[in-house]
């Protein structure tokens, strides 16, 4: 269902990107997750396949975009990467933040 002509200037790295780990994140994640407007969005796991969604989440314009991980390095690089809230998972109050949309802006 998704099948796209890449370029031949791409080189393998580039092909490689564009043939699994984007899509399976706009489609998984964005549009199987049915992302809306103004909703609140908690991607879980901050690997490839989570850094993926992030900016095909965010096409969606949500009121809100968590993201959730174990790994306390990684919600950092996710905060670069445009993230506006992370948590660290470890915590157990990951639950409770998603379901509370009036905790915007925390970083944990």
């Amino acid at each position: 269902m998704s099948l796209y002509h890449i370029p031949k200037r791409c080189n393998d790295e580039a092909r490689m990107m564009q043939s699994g780990i984007v899509p399976f994140g706009l489609e998984c994640g964005t549009l199987h997750g049915k992302v809306q407007q103004g909703s609140t969005v908690a991607i879980v796991g901050t690997g490839p396949t989570g850094f993926a969604a992030l900016p095909t989440t965010q096409c969606q314009a949500p009121g809100k975009i968590i993201l959730i991980d174990l790994d306390d390095n990684r919600p950092a690089i996710a905060t670069m990467r445009g993230a506006p809230d992370t948590i660290n998972s470890t915590e157990g109050r990951a639950l409770a933040t998603v379901m509370n949309p009036s905790r915007s802006g925390q970083r944990k």
